[in-house]
């Protein structure tokens, strides 16, 4: 057995990423539940390179336990309503509409919308890569009306009314962003390209970004 904190021990051999390395810390005391960046990895959001490479472990109590102490571990106190957490591979942890909520106050506007976008992303059957959002826009808009008070919000507000179902990836929504903010109308995203029809053979591709009119 491997010990890697107080009262919690990993059997040796097994591998010590992803879920499997943070279920030990949510299993060690049941009120405690996996949040902020480290419940954001797990759930994929794209995080900017400083916050993507924090190891530490995010970890929340209840208000009136007080914060998680641990080694490696930065302790929260939230207070979580009915459906904010769940089940993720064996990890308790913030769901990602509250996840999202949460990292608000640690990413620039940028960074948030574009993890809104992925979270909110979703193509239907005909596109080449078929895609289930994680979250709805509406989820996130109510997360955030649910909580005043709450650090970062202000951001969140603000990344609401940026965020967009449809991008990809951040480098798609950063494009996105700086041609609304240089003037330009905003790009529909990811537009599916068929031939026309009678063609023998037909062929779909798609475009990242189409601008308006063309």
């Amino acid at each position: 057995m491997i010990r890697i904190s107080r009262g919690i021990l990993i059997p040796a051999g097994v591998p010590l990423q992803g879920a499997a390395a943070l279920a030990a810390y949510t299993e060690a005391n049941p009120l405690s539940v996996l949040s902020h960046l480290s419940a954001a990895q797990l759930w994929r959001i794209p995080l900017p390179s400083v916050e993507g490479n924090d190891w530490r472990i995010h970890l929340a109590n209840p208000p009136s336990v007080g914060a998680p102490r641990r080694v490696n571990v930065v302790g929260h106190r939230l207070a979580l309503a009915v459906g904010e957490t769940l089940q993720f591979d064996g990890v308790r942890l913030t769901s990602a509409a509250r996840t999202w909520l949460d990292i608000a106050s640690c990413l620039s506007l940028q960074d948030l919308v574009a993890g809104g976008d992925f979270l909110v992303c979703r193509h239907g059957p005909d596109f080449p890569s078929p895609r289930q959002a994680i979250a709805s826009i509406d989820e996130l808009v109510q997360m955030v009306a649910r909580h005043h008070g709450h650090r970062g919000l202000r951001t969140a507000r603000l990344a609401l009314e940026l965020i967009r179902a449809g991008a990809d990836s951040p480098p798609e929504t950063f494009m996105r962003l700086a041609l609304v903010e240089a003037g330009l109308p905003e790009p529909e995203l990811n537009v599916v390209v068929h031939d026309a029809p009678g063609w023998e053979e037909v062929r779909v591709s798609r475009e990242d970004l189409r601008g308006v009119g063309m």
